[in-house]
């Protein structure tokens, strides 16, 4: 019959129970305080927040046009086109849609100015917007400053990509993954916007912070638009996909796409990916513009 030993380990003194604790609550602490150390205020520091890299998302035409086929061929039958003479794409440029209603979506409509002062909160930049002008909704006044939540998140650059990964001290901003994004970049000092804006809910115990001034943007495609933006296509930024690296990584293929800061991000509009949705972009914004602040 197999005979079993036992180890037993030497009982460990008090005084040197007392030295290892004591070590490592030294050695956590000391972690603490170099991570601490390391990490950036960037509501402290604008420029520190202007030099991150931003993550670029470029919208598709589908994305940035409003209209379904069947819409389209509704709209060129009732102004007399036939459609059989015309692809999709042509149709769209004969035809000034208005889109879709927003103005539906939206609790608040409002031109504002942003004045450049961001504060990031949890997956967003809370926004200081000086009101140029109301057209729709209650409470606020021309003059007045209000907050608009802006969806981008300061985060990691990535959990399995070769340019970056998880645990590492690098940050980057991008728009926040649950936002209904059409590509458009983050705001921009001293613009002018057009907004579909609703309140922002809070918990019943938090009451309303900052009374009654905070917004989100509105959940659709177009929620804030440059109020110049027709005259200005040079800040409508087409990323030419044929032109970027590729990196194979097996069972998917990421796309490498520019360098670009924050600061750099916030000069453009809108990101695209091809002249299709450039134009359709600038078609869309200029319907909506001249729908709300003109009629």
């Amino acid at each position: 019959m197999r005979e079993y030993r036992s180890l037993t380990l030497p009982q460990m003194g008090r005084r040197t129970f007392l030295a290892a604790s004591f070590g490592l609550l030294g050695v956590c602490a000391a972690a603490a305080a170099g991570m601490r150390i390391s990490l950036t205020d960037y509501n402290d520091d604008p420029g520190a927040l202007d030099a991150l890299s931003y993550q670029l998302t470029p919208s598709t035409k589908n994305i940035v046009s409003l209209y379904s086929a069947e819409r389209v061929l509704e709209e060129m039958k009732a102004e007399g086109i036939d459609p059989s003479s015309y692809s999709l794409d042509e149709a769209r440029s004969l035809l000034t849609l208005p889109g879709e209603d927003v103005e539906g979506l939206a609790t608040v409509i409002l031109t504002g100015r942003f004045t450049g002062k961001r504060t990031y909160v949890y997956q967003a930049f809370r926004s200081e917007v000086e009101v140029t002008e109301i057209i729709g909704g209650e409470g606020i006044a021309a003059g007045d400053l209000i907050f608009v939540y802006d969806p981008y998140e300061i985060r990691q650059p990535g959990f399995f990509s070769d340019s970056g990964g998880i645990f590492t001290d690098k940050r980057v901003v991008s728009a926040t993954a649950d936002c209904h994004n059409n590509g458009m970049a983050p705001m921009r000092e001293g613009q002018e916007y057009l907004f579909f804006l609703e309140k922002k809910d809070f918990p019943v115990e938090m009451g309303v912070p900052e009374g009654d001034r905070l917004f989100l943007l509105v959940n659709h495609t177009y929620p804030r638009i440059p109020v110049d933006v027709a005259g200005h296509p040079e800040r409508i930024d087409v990323i030419d996909y044929s032109t970027l690296e590729t990196l194979d990584h097996g069972t998917w293929v990421e796309t490498v796409m520019p360098e670009m800061t924050f600061g750099e991000a916030c000069q453009y509009d809108v990101f695209v990916q091809d002249q299709d949705a450039a134009d359709i972009y600038r078609m869309t914004s200029a319907a909506i513009l001249s729908r709300v602040l003109d009629g």
